[in-house]
């Protein structure tokens, strides 16, 4: 007589396949993922240089390994900084972009920024944990003030549900093979806590969206 597992484990004999996803930002990553996985999330901010040059290395991954490129499917993700004081998002996006400094300086090489403060390692002492984490991501954002609007631009979706949905319709409009993209908030919501972010992402970004990749 069989026991109450055995339903359970007839169950797992057809399982369908899943598809396997990999996040990646370093130039290694990117070309380890192309090789092996299903889809890969670009972690490269949204300048259409730097985006470029991750899909590049992903598909460079997928032909080494004597796969299809075509068959490899891209997601980007994007720091978001929904908020209408476009004084105190135009900060938290200057912490993204020194973020993404600090990990990989050479995220500022394809779009042509240059790094015109002190030592970032300098600064990180004033932005505990880093300046993606900070517990307060404006004056975080204060100490990279030196940073222009252009190097904001670059790494993060930032303002209002109409100048996110601007930068987003930019994004996919660069023409590049980006099928998925994820908006992660910046602050990030508390766990467990309630999120007015998704709420207002729902409400006033995807629809705007829709409507203008759709015209």
């Amino acid at each position: 007589m069989e026991g109450p597992g055995a339903a359970r484990r007839a169950q797992l004999t057809h399982a369908a396949p899943v598809p396997v996803w990999h996040a990646a930002g370093g130039p290694r990553a990117l070309r380890m993922a192309g090789q092996v996985a299903d889809g890969v999330f670009v972690r490269v901010g949204r300048h259409p240089a730097n985006l470029r040059s991750a899909i590049d290395a992903v598909r460079a991954g997928a032909t080494q390994a004597g796969r299809n490129p075509d068959q490899v499917t891209i997601g980007a993700i994007f720091h978001t900084v929904l908020d209408d004081d476009l004084e105190r998002a135009a900060l938290i996006s200057r912490s993204m972009a020194a973020g993404y400094y600090e990990y990989s300086p050479r995220l500022f090489d394809p779009p042509g920024f240059e790094w015109n403060g002190p030592p970032v390692e300098e600064l990180k002492a004033k932005s505990w944990p880093d300046f993606h984490h900070a517990a307060d991501l404006r004056q975080s954002g204060q100490v990279v003030s030196f940073l222009p609007d252009e190097v904001a631009d670059a790494f993060a979706l930032y303002g209002t549900p109409t100048m996110i949905t601007g930068q987003l319709e930019r994004v996919f409009g660069d023409g590049l093979p980006i099928s998925v993209a994820v908006t992660h908030p910046m602050p990030a919501p508390l766990s467990g806590g309630p999120s007015p972010y998704l709420d207002r992402f729902a409400a006033e970004v995807i629809p705007l969206l829709r409507d203008r990749l759709s015209s």
